[in-house]
């Protein structure tokens, strides 16, 4: 059905919004009405991806000098490095189509999102991408315009050169970076009045740099851990956003901090330190990415006579709950939502093992609790229905069953999404 010239443009921009990710939509509807078309335009090229996608550096900067009335649409950039074969205007190499890509950042006035994201198997490493490249992509870090930047898998990118960047609303950081810039002036630390929302995936580097960074109205914070035993230091690099942080999303590693033969037992204590969420007094929204996981090794004694079994079993629960615990040393409890996001690399068999008493007594303490989310998937190498069978398996289990009932607890089973 055609939209009705009639509509006030205001009703048509706003339908057009929620078309944004939807490019044949958009053109599509272009084609219905010539009048559309301007509206259209600007949800059209809000976005631009390069790399991986139908339009080369080259065709953009066409596309720019032929139309530059479109410049002001352009609001968010990503670029997609997967290999030097097929980017290699990125490169030190007498390309045509490199020399067309140092003009694109300086175009881009209206940039409030910027993407640089390098395949992890590229190995792609900041020095030796082209000179014209790094230094128009610096300008554009350091424009007013720019508050929202995330930079995954360029390796020994400066993250010094961020203290250009005082603006930005929200930083994503993934991969190995580079600190050999940091000021050596003691105690001069770089101010990020704006920052709300930071994600990262944890590196000495990273942590070193927010070390040396004061970060005050920080509302969301999202990390991924290599090991458990660094959630301790997450208080201290967020100290300054302790009185304005309210959502905490902790991505665990693959293997928990539990590794024992006898884990069905209340009085397990866990590898690594509670993380003292005590220190976030406003803290509403909490996530755990976590995996449970379990094996059976098979072996002979040293006379090689007698063979004997080894179950092994990891769950990251007795960690969880002790951290929770730790709110209750708060007069006021803030925290609203849960999510246990797991994935489970676990035998049928090894499912009854999992205790969840002490971490259902720990939720049912939390009066301030609305909601509370267990997710299952199941781990890679498992049936791909082995999360929706868990689910279901657990709506029973004795401890959950009680945060069922009272409406608290809601369990889901899904599959594991393909790379």
């Amino acid at each position: 059905m055609a939209l009705k010239p009639s509509l006030p443009v205001e009703i048509l921009d706003q339908i057009f919004y929620f078309l944004r990710d939807d490019i044949p939509a958009l053109r599509a509807s272009a084609d219905v009405d010539q009048r559309f078309s301007e509206i259209i335009e600007k949800h059209l090229y809000y976005h631009i991806t390069l790399g991986d996608s139908e339009i080369t550096a080259p065709q953009l900067s066409e596309l720019l000098v032929a139309s530059p009335h479109i410049i002001p649409y352009i609001k968010s950039l990503r670029i997609n490095i997967s290999s030097r074969r097929n980017f290699s205007w990125f490169f030190n190499h007498s390309f045509r189509e490199e020399e067309q890509l140092a003009p694109i950042f300086p175009q881009l006035l209206h940039l409030t999102i910027l993407s640089v994201h390098a395949a992890i198997e590229s190995r792609v490493i900041w020095t030796n991408l082209h000179v014209n490249f790094r230094a128009s992509f610096l300008a554009c870090i350091r424009s007013s315009t720019l508050a929202d930047l995330s930079i995954a898998w360029l390796a020994s990118f400066p993250l010094p050169l961020l203290e250009e960047s005082p603006q930005l609303q929200r930083l994503s950081l993934v991969g190995r970076f580079s600190t050999d810039e940091l000021s050596s002036i003691k105690g001069v630390v770089t101010t990020y009045p704006h920052l709300q929302d930071l994600k990262i995936e944890y590196s000495p580097e990273l942590f070193e740099w927010l070390e040396r960074t004061e970060i005050t109205q920080l509302r969301s914070f999202r990390i991924w851990l290599t090991r458990y035993s660094t959630t301790d230091r997450i208080p201290e690099i967020l100290s300054k956003s302790s009185n304005s942080l309210t959502h905490l999303q902790l991505h665990s590693p693959s293997r928990g901090p539990i590794n024992s033969t006898f884990i069905n037992s209340d009085q397990v204590q866990p590898a690594a330190s509670p993380l003292d969420f005590s220190v976030f007094p406003h803290l509403q929204h909490l996530y755990f990415g976590v995996e449970f996981f379990s094996s059976t090794d098979f072996g002979v004694d040293g006379d090689g006579q007698q063979a004997f079994i080894v179950d092994a079993f990891s769950t990251p629960n007795p960690w969880i709950f002790q951290s929770l615990q730790t709110l209750f040393k708060l007069k006021t409890i803030p925290l609203q939502f849960i999510i246990l996001d797991i994935t489970l690399s676990v035998a049928k068999i090894d499912l009854h093992k999992i205790s969840w008493g002490p971490l259902v007594d720990t939720i049912q303490g939390l009066n301030s609790l609305r909601r509370v989310e267990l997710r299952l998937t199941e781990g890679e190498g498992y049936p791909v229905d082995r999360g929706m069978w868990a689910a279901e398996r657990l709506k029973s289990d004795i401890h959950l069953s009680k945060l069922i009932d009272t409406g608290l607890l809601s369990i889901t089973g899904s599959t594991r999404k393909s790379a």
